[in-house]
C-alpha cells in the first residue's frame, strides 16, 4: 500500500495551456505505463491500480526493439473560459499502431488512430508524421495514448498551437530539402564523373549516397 501511494504521488503536475508555441513531454508531466500482454484497455489503464503502476517519463520514451505495447498519460489543464484549439504530434514516423484517448473534462472519450500502417489520407492533417487535432475545454483534459509496433519503441510527444506547428512544419522542411538536394547533387556530380572515369570507387560512392538518401527519407516519413 505505501509503494502504491508513493507512485501515485509521484505523478507529475498537468501542463497548463498558455502561450508557449508547443508543450513537450520531455520537458516532464508524461508517464509511461509497460504492457507486456497488449491486452490492457482504456478501461484497465484507468483503473487506481494501474494509475499507481505509471511510473514518470524523465525524457521522451525510448525503448528499443520489444514486442510490449506501451501507455503514456499526461493532463493538460485549460485554465481559459473557452476551448483552445491544440494540436498533438507524435514523433518518430514509423510506429506501427498509434491510439489516442482524449478524456474532457465533462468525462467524454474521444478516440483517435494513427500509425504508418495508415493510408496518408486517413491522416488528420498531410504530414509525414502523426497529427491529431483537438479542441480542448476548460478544465482538466487527459490523455491516454497506446503504442505497439514492430520497430523500434520510442516517442516524442508535442502538444502545438496550429500556428505555431504551421512555422515549424515549414522550416523543417526547408532544412530537409536542403539536405537531399546537396545529396543528390552529390550523388549526380559522382554520376557524371563515372562516366567519364569509370573507377569502381566513384560508382561505389554513388550508390552509397543513394541508400543514404533513401535510408533517411524513409525514416523521416517521406
Amino acid at each position: 500500500v505505501a509503494g502504491m501511494l508513493a507512485a501515485v504521488h509521484a505523478q507529475p503536475a498537468a501542463w497548463v495551456l498558455d502561450d508557449a508555441p508547443y508543450l513537450q513531454g520531455s520537458g516532464g508531466g508524461v508517464t509511461v505505463l509497460r504492457d507486456p500482454s497488449r491486452e490492457l484497455t482504456l478501461d484497465d489503464v484507468r483503473t487506481t491500480s494501474a494509475q499507481a503502476r505509471f511510473m514518470p517519463l524523465a525524457g521522451h520514451l525510448g525503448e528499443g526493439y520489444v514486442p510490449d505495447a506501451f501507455w503514456l498519460r499526461f493532463e493538460i489543464r485549460n485554465p481559459h473560459d473557452a476551448p483552445r484549439e491544440r494540436w498533438l504530434e507524435i514523433m518518430p514516423t514509423f510506429l506501427d499502431d498509434i491510439r489516442v484517448h482524449h478524456v474532457a473534462p465533462d468525462g467524454t472519450v474521444d478516440q483517435r488512430r494513427g500509425g504508418d500502417r495508415l493510408p496518408q489520407s486517413a491522416k488528420e492533417e498531410n504530414y509525414r508524421g502523426h497529427v491529431f487535432k483537438f479542441q480542448l475545454q476548460p478544465g482538466l483534459n487527459q490523455f491516454f495514448i497506446r503504442l505497439e509496433t514492430t520497430s523500434t519503441v520510442a516517442a516524442i510527444v508535442r502538444l502545438w498551437r496550429p500556428e505555431a506547428f504551421d512555422r515549424h512544419l515549414r522550416t523543417s522542411y526547408f532544412g530537409f530539402g536542403a539536405y537531399f538536394s546537396l545529396i543528390f547533387s552529390v550523388m549526380l556530380f559522382s554520376l557524371v564523373n563515372w562516366m567519364l572515369t569509370r573507377r569502381l570507387e566513384v560508382m561505389i560512392y554513388s550508390v552509397f549516397l543513394l541508400v543514404n538518401a533513401l535510408m533517411w527519407s524513409g525514416g523521416q516519413g517521406f
